[in-house]
């Protein structure tokens, strides 16, 4: 394979600081839930709405993503998407000087403009890249959803930890600015598009069997991803008594094995038993999460980090199906997991916040 040419590693450069702002904004509320639990006075049910008003956006949105690609390319819609983020995002910095109400519209702000800048992301690396050279932006992709968990729970939650939680979400506005402007201008560097957009609907894959199964297990194990990722900081300093120095830490250990998805994609293309990758992915995530309730101390540790693990495999396995189930209109399976995933973010976060206010932390974590 051919070495990348200049123009090409600006566009990689230019994508995974895209993602990075993508995956931030989404992440960036469930390390401060706490403060805002205490400022505000609501309870996890209500709390947990600043998740699912931001995926549920993306449920619709999302399929008319490719019809804005298809029109306007992919490098607008991305600049477009990036607004609405950085818009979103003010809209929460201000809103926790003001009132939990304008926190929840810059949440529904911040998923609109999700739907927008990740599906376009997504479509730089296909339309400017040749199928040959599309591991290295794909790799990038993966990772930066891994880096911004840990940053956003190590960084942000930090920031709050030594000044106010405030300031951690004025610096994710700083961030989106900033992205946003590097973005624009590094696409006039852009190379010329391999290929053209094309525009599809997901109504097209629901007729396809294996991928309409793939996405629901998609959707479902991304319910028990949302809820673990929204509630798992605030399950260890209320129920396990951890720090508040070492919860942001065990919070973003899930992630940390997330830097070696590239690896793990590897090993399942050279063992071809994709199958067996995903079940037991599925089945050690669930038994992880269930242990957390028994578990103190560096078992608990040990605990977090089998989850980890467990959670490593899957994403780079199940994002090889739709080439391989749907040949080439692998976009429209990567649409439709894309949904799922969102559905199943929208779902786990709200049920578990009922569950905590219905049962109460310690049983309701276990429910």
């Amino acid at each position: 394979m051919s070495a990348l040419t200049n123009e090409k590693k600006v566009l990689v450069l230019a994508i995974t600081l895209m993602d990075l702002l993508v995956y931030l904004s989404m992440f960036s509320i469930p390390p401060l839930i706490g403060d805002i639990i205490k400022q505000f006075s609501v309870n996890y049910t209500t709390v947990s709405s600043l998740m699912y008003l931001m995926f549920l956006p993306q449920i619709i949105f999302s399929i008319y993503a490719s019809k804005l690609i298809a029109k306007y390319n992919a490098v607008k819609v991305t600049l477009f998407g990036a607004s609405l983020l950085t818009i979103g995002n003010l809209t929460v910095a201000l809103g926790a000087n003001i009132n939990f109400l304008l926190l929840q519209v810059g949440r529904l702000i911040v998923g609109i403009g999700v739907s927008f800048a990740f599906i376009a992301t997504l479509s730089l690396v296909s339309t400017y890249f040749r199928p040959e050279e599309q591991g290295k932006p794909m790799g990038m992709v993966t990772l930066t959803y891994a880096l911004a968990i840990i940053t956003a729970f190590n960084g942000l939650g930090g920031i709050a930890l030594l000044t106010d939680y405030v300031v951690s979400l004025w610096v994710m506005f700083g961030f989106s600015v900033t992205a946003t402007a590097i973005f624009y201008w590094l696409s006039s560097m852009f190379p010329e598009a391999y290929t053209v957009a094309k525009e599809f609907t997901l109504l097209d894959g629901l007729k396809n069997s294996q991928m309409l199964l793939v996405t629901i297990l998609w959707l479902f194990f991304n319910m028990g991803v949302g809820a673990y990722l929204t509630w798992i900081k605030i399950y260890l300093i209320y129920v396990k008594s951890v720090a508040l120095t070492i919860a942001d830490l065990l919070s973003s250990l899930f992630m940390i094995f997330g830097f070696f998805r590239p690896l793990a994609g590897a090993l399942s293309d050279r063992v071809n038993r994709r199958k067996i990758f995903i079940t037991w992915s599925t089945l050690g995530f669930t038994v992880g999460v269930t242990l957390l309730y028994f578990f103190d101390g560096i078992f608990l540790v040990l605990d977090i980090i089998i989850i980890g693990i467990s959670a490593l495999f899957i994403a780079p396995t199940i994002f090889t199906l739709p080439g391989e189930i749907m040949k080439e209109d692998a976009d429209i399976g990567y649409g439709m997991l894309n949904t799922g995933a969102n559905i199943g973010y929208v779902i786990g976060p709200f049920v578990t916040g009922v569950i905590f206010d219905t049962f109460g932390l310690v049983d309701g974590f276990f429910a």
